[in-house]
């Protein structure tokens, strides 16, 4: 009961903060009160970035060169962090600053449903199932995704989708993989290694190359293609975020401070246990 009780307020905290954030302006202050300074105002930093330079209609070869600022709402520059087919999509389906938090709202709903669906399936046991989503859902990495609206949320959706094709049979299928095969690696490169890793191992499982094995290799090499003379001209301008660990999830002020003093507390502890304990600690 305990941690089914967690787990529903977790989802509460999660899907309030979301609603907050996207249509309740005077209130947005109030929503993801557990990342405390690392929020960003107005909310959904990283898709406001796409949807300002899809409604700005800036040139992105220039922007990409460091030779445009961008229109970026708050005023960061160094580039594009990802190639252009995010904002080429975005440009061609309409979309600009308005429609932000509505975008936003709805793509964080559905990872947070996703994953418990996802849950659901994959732990039998309920309270374990209930506190790992709560520890899931309250997590600093999936928080800070959610407030800023990152496109990994998009990649997580559309890598899901994919596994969720490769296992149904039949050759209706086909195009469809190709499609969520192409997009993740177009919109941000690094998926081809998982995708490309899989073409592999089915090839060793089976000992030939099935048909959506060879979908998933067309799709994905389609879409590196996509992104290869961004990745070759710009890659190296890419903007680093310039916050260390936090662009990974590891790391709140609450948290680092907490992890310095145990640190301090084991310090006469082997180093690489040490080490283990901050990992887990950092992790959960």
């Amino acid at each position: 009961m305990l941690c089914s009780l967690l787990a529903l307020g977790a989802l509460a905290y999660v899907i309030s903060s979301l609603f907050i954030s996207a249509f309740l302006e005077p209130w947005q202050h109030s929503s993801f009160p557990m990342l405390g300074s690392f929020r960003m105002f107005p909310p959904f930093a990283d898709l406001r970035w796409v949807t300002a330079l899809s409604e700005c209609g800036h040139d992105l070869s220039a922007i990409a060169a460091g030779k445009d600022p961008g229109c970026d709402p708050y005023g960061r520059m160094g580039g594009l962090g990802y190639p252009p087919f995010s904002i080429d999509s975005a440009r061609a389906l309409g979309l600009g600053l308005r429609h932000t938090g509505f975008v936003a709202f709805c793509l964080g709903l559905m990872l947070v449903l996703l994953l418990v669906a996802q849950m659901r399936q994959l732990i039998r046991s309920g309270w374990i199932r209930d506190l790992l989503l709560s520890l899931l859902l309250l997590g600093f990495p999936l928080q800070l995704g959610l407030e800023r609206a990152n496109i990994d949320l998009i990649i997580y959706m559309l890598i899901t989708a994919l596994c969720a094709l490769l296992a149904l049979p039949g050759r209706w299928t086909l195009p469809f993989v190709g499609v969520l095969s192409f997009l993740p690696v177009a919109c941000k490169v690094y998926p081809v290694v998982s995708l490309l890793a899989w073409v592999v191992q089915d090839r060793l499982l089976w000992r030939r190359v099935r048909p959506k094995s060879l979908m998933v290799l067309v799709g994905a090499s389609l879409g590196m293609l996509s992104a290869l003379s961004w990745l070759w001209r710009y890659g190296s301008k890419a903007p680093d975020p310039g916050e260390g660990v936090l662009a990974h999830g590891f790391m709140t002020s609450t948290l680092f401070q907490l992890s310095q003093l145990l640190s301090h507390q084991w310090a006469h502890w082997p180093a690489p246990l040490n080490a283990v304990l901050l990992f887990i600690f950092f992790f959960f």
